[in-house]
Parts: structure tokens; sequence; C-alpha cells
């Protein structure tokens, strides 16, 4: 299967190796690390990582449920470069 780097801003066109990882990925990931008897500084970036992600998750959730306002349009902005800036896919797993 061919990888398709249409649609990825922040892309080599080549190897398309800076694809963000999706979040289920990264928690599978991670879930498979812990299991290791060793300490490895990856996995705690890792896991640092999915709590930004998750946390983003959950104040996007908030956002969502509240109608469109003057007065929280700015937090809206804020939230969608916090999401632009995450380091992981948060894309609907």
């Amino acid at each position: 299967m061919a990888l398709s780097c249409v649609g990825y801003r922040f892309v080599c066109p080549v190897c398309c190796k800076g694809r963000r990882p999706r979040l289920d990925a990264a928690m599978s990931l991670l879930a498979s690390a812990d299991t290791l008897d060793v300490s490895i500084l990856e996995v705690h970036l890792l896991r640092d990582l999915i709590a930004g992600a998750t946390a983003w998750r959950a104040r996007a959730a908030a956002v969502m449920s509240q109608a469109v306002t003057e007065a929280n349009r700015q937090g809206i902005e804020d939230l969608l470069v916090t999401g632009d800036l995450c380091e992981i896919n948060l894309g609907a797993s």
C-alpha cells in the first residue's frame, strides 16, 4: 500500500516521515512500551504528547458544546492554533 502525503503540510514529499501519528496509534505504542522493563526517554516524551493531545480534545469538546459568540471567538481561535501545533494527529480515532 503506497503512502500518500497529500493533505499534510509538514511532510517530506519523498518518504512521508513527517506525518503525524494518529492518537490511537500513539496510545497503542505507549501501552506496548509500558510493558518493557527499561526506562526509555522517548516513552516519557510520548506520554507527555498523548497527555497534551487528550487535554486538547477535552477542551475542544467543551468549546464545541457552546454556541459561538464574539466573547468566546478568541478562545476558539487559540484552541485551533494549539491543535495545529500538536505533534499527534488529532483526527477522529
